[in-house]
């Protein structure tokens, strides 16, 4: 009876595994509606026929008539760590609703191709709200209908630039985002330069002012539908007091000069008492500054960005979301960036407008408090609030900590009690000196050398190789000190951008930096050797120091172990701290009680 009983409990198992898997592998796809952000730069590059021809936001709140881009994805898998893209064999659009005497339809856009609606385009021909429906088949079903909504409505400008703010201006309502607002570069970006530029002409405009899009069927008040209808353009020559004119002569043009509040949030006629949040938009995504920013010369900021490791900060591998979790999301998306650190607020994961670390997470659009609008105090502290150090059960430390590596003994050091997240530094033994290199006295910190900006004008004997191999791949927003010529698998082609080093170390190459690497990794494999090896994952490593069976000593050489090897920089932050922390932990090792003035095992912190 009892084999009978346990015989049945295993079939049940067994049915629940085959359904549980049944789940995870043949799970119907979930649709997915993408309002197309759409940059200069992308229409650029793309082939023709081209299935994007307009700069669009990306926001569901349109001025009426633009073009508003939408792209259909299909998506599968039982939680964000395992959600993926699934290949589209059919796609279905409608527009569900519309106001009354809209004709607006819904077109493919990807016409060259055999499966054609993976792109798509809707012109908001009236003023309201529109339902947009997709449904999508893969080789695993069809999905139920996705539903998105699209606003359309006419700019207003944010007021108080002639006269006192009046409805629905922005100003009239939101007074203290105005007040912050106007002390902004975005606030005074055409008033400033029809004053004083010597080349400011019509083609500035389109990015300077609110609402610009000179497309046939966008009439919405933007500032060139203003222009036309007065015969405005650019005056040459730029002299003080051409904005004074502008206000005076033309106050309706003026009053959508700048970039304002509707160039990132849609136009606003129809917000004003909405209670409903669709009538306006907000929205960490980049596609808002890449409408202005992302060009491959002269606007770049946003296309190094997109070669940046922070543009893809959210996915693992195929999970396209498997950093939207409250252990991830505080560093690895922008809306859990500016809630949980910049905040101080709890973390409220899964973000439903997940965006990686974009331009918003890092920098505030509303103030120019700090320098450069930074949501942190300073460039220097810029990058420390994620780049701390976390314990981790998973590798010992996460691999963050690059800010108190380059503290270094400027900083708090570990003592073994502290955790899970905070700023500590190595775990220092008694008895040691712990000389910092120069890299910890750096003024900018981080920002120094990540972003050194490299330019045409390039010295070859820095870069020894054409400028346009490399252009957008180094330095500025791109984050990166080295490229990798596009061959990640490949470091023998690596080049190092100098131009954040040279002022101290004069022509530097990869091979000046592997030098000073090859000591650490010395180090490194010599403290390895000296620790008890973890028993499951990555059985070559040290256990973790916090693992109950290390002795103190062995606890102090894993922590420093895995703060020096998790850095990354093995040395180039702080050479001379990381090399003093391997030492002292090997020579303990090795030697043990009695050891550079240590009168015994009770002089390690915490034993």
């Amino acid at each position: 009876m009892r084999h009978s009983k346990a015989f049945l409990l295993l079939f049940v198992v067994m049915l629940l595994i085959v359904a549980l898997g049944g789940l995870v592998f043949s799970q119907t796809p979930t649709a997915r509606i993408i309002v197309k952000g759409v940059s200069p730069q992308l229409i650029r590059d793309l082939p023709s026929p081209k299935p994007f021809t307009t700069v669009s936001s990306g926001l569901p709140n349109v001025g009426r008539g633009s073009n508003v881009w939408l792209e259909a994805k299909a998506v599968r898998g039982v939680d964000l760590a395992h959600l993926h893209y699934d290949t589209i064999t059919s796609v279905t659009w409608r527009v569900i609703s519309k106001p009354i005497g809209s004709l607006a339809t819904i077109m493919a856009t990807d016409t060259a191709t055999a499966l054609m609606g993976l792109t798509a385009v809707m012109v908001p021909d009236s003023l309201g709200q529109y339902q947009i429906g997709l449904s999508v088949t893969t080789g695993n079903g069809t999905s139920t209908e996705a539903i998105q909504y699209i606003n359309a409505a006419h700019y207003v400008g944010v007021g108080n630039i002639v006269g006192s703010a009046t409805s629905p201006e922005c100003a009239l309502c939101h007074i203290s985002k105005e007040t912050e607002w106007k002390e902004t570069g975005h606030a005074s970006i055409f008033s400033y330069n029809v004053d004083s530029s010597d080349h400011y002409a019509d083609r500035c405009i389109s990015c300077h002012t609110v609402g610009y899009d000179t497309t046939s069927t966008s009439v919405n008040n933007g500032f060139d539908d203003v222009a036309a209808a007065l015969g405005w353009h650019v005056p040459t020559p730029q002299v003080p007091g051409t904005w004074d004119s502008i206000k005076a002569n033309y106050p309706q043009l003026a009053k959508l000069a700048n970039i304002q509040c509707e160039n990132c949030h849609g136009p606003g006629s129809s917000h004003l008492g909405a209670t409903d949040k669709n009538k306006i938009a907000a929205s960490y995504s980049a596609d808002m500054c890449g409408q202005c920013h992302d060009r491959k010369t002269g606007h770049i900021k946003n296309y190094e960005w997109s070669n940046s490791a922070h543009s893809r900060s959210v996915a693992e591998g195929e999970n396209i979301e498997y950093m939207n979790r409250s252990s991830c999301s505080r560093c690895h998306t922008a809306p859990g960036f500016v809630r949980e650190i910049i905040k101080g607020e709890a973390s409220a994961a899964p973000y439903a407008d997940v965006q990686p670390i974009t331009c918003a997470a890092c920098h505030d659009p509303h103030s120019d408090g700090h320098e450069v609008q930074l949501r942190r105090p300073s460039i220097a502290e810029a990058c420390t609030g994620c780049h701390v150090t976390r314990i981790s059960s998973f590798s010992g430390l996460h691999h963050s900590h690059q800010a108190p590596m380059l503290a270094g003994s400027n900083g708090t050091p570990y003592n073994g009690e502290a955790g899970p997240i905070g700023n500590w530094s190595g775990w220092q033994l008694p008895g040691y000196r712990y000389p910092n290199s120069s890299h910890s006295s750096i003024e900018e910190k981080c920002a120094q050398c990540h972003m050194a900006t490299v330019t045409e004008m390039a010295d070859t004997a820095l870069i020894p190789i054409p400028y346009t191999q490399w252009r957008n791949k180094m330095g500025g927003h791109t984050f990166s000190v080295v490229w990798n010529h596009d061959t990640p698998d490949d470091a023998t082609d690596d080049i190092v951008n100098p131009y954040g080093c040279r002022e101290c170390h004069g022509v530097v190459s990869m091979e000046f930096v592997e030098q000073s690497q090859a000591t650490i990794h010395v180090l490194l494999d010599e403290l390895r050797a000296l620790l008890p090896h973890r028993t499951s994952g990555d059985t070559s490593a040290p256990k973790f120091h916090t693992d109950a069976s290390l002795t103190k000593v062995q606890k102090v050489g894993a922590y420093n172990w895995y703060f020096v090897n998790n850095d990354n920089s093995y040395g180039v932050h702080n050479h001379n701290y990381a090399k003093a922390l391997l030492e002292a932990s090997i020579e303990q090792l090795k030697l043990g009680a009695g050891a550079a003035g240590l009168v015994g095992i009770s002089d390690v912190p915490n034993d």
